[in-house]
């Protein structure tokens, strides 16, 4: 009943409005079926804007009568007129109806020059794009009005268009009239015909141009009576048409007998994994071990890891493990591109476990990338064995390496700077390497007191010093590097070492990327703060969520609970950072305060207090609808009441503010894409 109401003074104003309320409503009106009557009678208009609008109400309705909509397009002598009734034939169902008005747009005179442009250019395209996109069978005549229009210099896009519309219906008249007159025209004529003869016959075309699209819609047309041509294209001397013959060969399942293949030539612009799908299984292992014989298989690898897996299973492991001790041997020397698409054959498509000594080697390459690092690291956290699980914990107890440190650098928590791994660049060394195992940041300080240490101390201090302006000079964006401990932290699954890293002597000594990614892993396994907390803890957290370049914020503040948040809420709401602020708005429950946040100039304050205010309950929605309609800004959060309300508020609304609550019921209605 709401909704009847609504609709009522909708159709009031569109009869009576002025001409921008009248433009608004027939948006509205147009999207429901018990109104569209009135859109469609709008189109007898003499008024332009308001046949214009329905028109391009019309457009989105692919159901709607088309007769008024031609009879438009036959009235109107005016060239918007005439495209905005196009746009709403061109996704009409009863298009069909259609074909003789577009032959006339697209075969009659339309001059529409407006000093620069003619518009009736776009007119003959949009009606030829249309006609060519149904494909409407055309007759004869049809036909012969188009290749009049043809030969008469169209413009080339429309030109175009009018060879692909003959190409289909009347290849015939085409080539008895010879209006092929261009390599171009041959091309779009080739695109677009359904005689295969024509195609067959094209292969062997003078231009190779043509040869590649008789090539590609033979294959299209899955044309297996034309085995031959693609056999013979795989020596052709273009290496696109190769490419397409390999293709099409595989597709069918066509085995070559390897010593018919000239690799020389068919490997010249196509990779080698392509031809997987021509080798048997005898054959894919001969070119295998011809590889693997080479001095370098570096720039094969992924090749090989495609050829391998495509091999029968009895063959596939034999192969893996001949190749892996290449593989762990060249892979610092592929590009990062190859490295992670062979890292990502093997790790999806075998079970092959990698060794730690290969992951151990790359992650402590400065060079490896992060893509490359979360791989490895994955990998390592999924598998099972002693082995690989005792350097995951290594890794995300930060005890893979020794770290070289001077005893008189304060802690993070006093200084507020760098942990010092990172101050002093220091030196990390394998672990399995050392004669007594260091188990954490803590021991490595306490071993590092020597004299060679503190001079290899002063010296990187020196060092430092003298360059940093050389440093700074030379900056270039690049992409920060991911820390090992933090990634680790992303995948670690163990309570137990999650809740060792939280003891004061350990998290003084996390970077600031790695105590935010263990905040976040105790979130996700639900650790609670209570089980963590002390006052050091404490004050790191809250240093992090002072932090403006923190993210999820709002996950961390859920974690911490309501006590802590007031505890430390002078200090959290004197923070500039918007996605705190945003994020301490769900700990709000004060009415007042909620509604003054909802005039916030920041957008996403306004929608998060919008949102508390209704999680709360605490304030009836008729009043937070209309706390909405006061903001346009946040029209779409009306998708988010229910309808009828909606409805009965905007409906109240419409005698005191009747064009902004025009503009909401629009928006409402395009948000929510259902009307009933």
């Amino acid at each position: 009943m709401s909704l009847d109401k609504l609709l009522h003074k909708v159709k009031h104003i569109y009869l009576t409005g002025n001409l921008s309320e009248q433009v608004s409503a027939a948006q509205i009106l147009s999207r429901f079926q018990n109104t569209k009557y009135l859109i469609i009678k709008r189109l007898e208009s003499q008024n332009p804007d308001l046949v214009l609008t329905s028109l391009e109400c019309l457009a989105l309705d692919n159901a709607a009568p088309i007769e008024p909509i031609l009879k438009c397009y036959q009235y109107w002598d005016d060239s918007e007129i005439k495209l905005a009734s196009l746009m709403a034939i061109e996704n009409n169902q009863h298009s069909l109806l259609a074909v003789p008005v577009l032959l006339e747009a697209i075969c009659d005179e339309n001059d529409y020059w407006d000093g620069g442009w003619n518009d009736g250019d776009d007119i003959s395209l949009i009606a030829a794009r249309i006609l060519d996109n149904h494909k409407h069978q055309l007759d004869h005549e049809q036909s012969l009005r188009l290749l009049h229009r043809l030969q008469n210099d169209p413009e080339p896009d429309l030109k175009g268009k009018l060879i692909a519309l003959l190409s289909r219906h009347s290849p015939t008249l085409l080539n008895e009239n010879n209006v092929l007159k261009s390599t171009a025209d041959t091309r779009i004529f080739l695109r677009n015909t359904q005689d295969k003869i024509v195609l067959y016959k094209a292969t062997q075309h003078p231009d190779i141009s043509c040869q590649k699209v008789a090539f590609q819609r033979l294959s299209e047309m899955d044309c297996r009576e034309y085995l031959q041509v693609f056999l013979n294209g795989l020596s052709h001397s273009d290496p696109s048409i190769r490419k397409s013959s390999v293709h099409q060969l595989a597709k069918w399942n066509y085995l070559v007998d390897i010593k018919y293949l000239n690799f020389e030539l068919l490997l010249s612009g196509i990779p080698l994994y392509s031809l997987t799908g021509l080798l048997s299984n005898e054959d894919k292992l001969h070119v295998i071990d011809q590889l693997q014989n080479k001095p370098n298989v570096a720039y094969s690898t992924t090749t090989l890891f495609l050829l391998i897996c495509s091999l029968e299973s009895q063959h596939k492991q034999l192969q893996l493990a001949r190749f892996i001790p290449h593989f762990y041997q060249v892979f610092s020397k592929l590009e990062e591109s190859e490295q992670l698409d062979s890292l990502n054959h093997l790790l999806t498509e075998t079970s092959e476990q990698l060794s730690v000594a290969f992951i151990r080697q790359q992650l402590q390459q400065e060079a490896c990338s992060n893509s490359i690092k979360r791989l490895l690291i994955e990998h390592l956290s999924k598998n099972p064995k002693t082995s690989h699980q005792s350097y995951f914990k290594e890794l995300t107890l930060g005890t893979s390496g020794i770290i070289v440190a001077d005893s008189s650098v304060k802690s993070r928590t006093a200084t507020n700077t760098a942990p010092i791994n990172e101050m002093i660049g220091a030196e990390i060394i394998d672990a399995n390497a050392q004669p007594a195992l260091i188990t954490s940041t803590l021991d490595a300080l306490k071993q590092a007191h020597s004299p060679a240490i503190s001079n290899a101390d002063s010296t990187v201090a020196s060092t430092s010093t003298s360059t940093s302006v050389k440093k700074r000079s030379n900056r270039s964006a690049k992409i920060e590097a991911l820390e090992n401990q933090a990634i680790a932290l992303e995948f670690c699954s163990n309570k137990t070492w999650l809740r060792s890293l939280c003891s004061d002597d350990k998290i003084s000594y996390l970077t600031k990327a790695a105590f935010y990614a263990l905040i976040h892993a105790l979130c996700r396994h639900s650790i609670s703060f209570s089980d963590v907390q002390t006052s050091r803890f404490n004050l790191l957290v809250l240093e992090l969520l002072l932090d403006e370049q923190s993210e999820n914020i709002g996950d961390i503040l859920v974690w911490l609970g309501d006590d802590w948040i007031q505890q430390n809420r002078l200090s959290l709401m004197s923070s500039p950072c918007l996605s705190l602020r945003v994020g301490l708005i769900k700990h709000i429950n004060d009415e007042q305060q909620l509604l003054e946040l909802i005039k916030h100039s920041y957008i996403g304050i306004q929608h998060a207090a919008l949102n508390q205010l209704a999680l709360n309950g605490v304030c009836p929605q008729k009043k937070l609808i209309g706390l909405l309609l006061e903001e346009p800004l946040l029209y779409p959060q009306l998708a988010n009441f229910e309808a009828h309300t909606v409805y009965e508020i905007l409906e109240s609304e419409f005698d005191r503010r009747s064009s902004t609550t025009l503009q909401a019921t629009l928006t409402y209605l395009e948000t929510t894409s259902n009307p009933p």
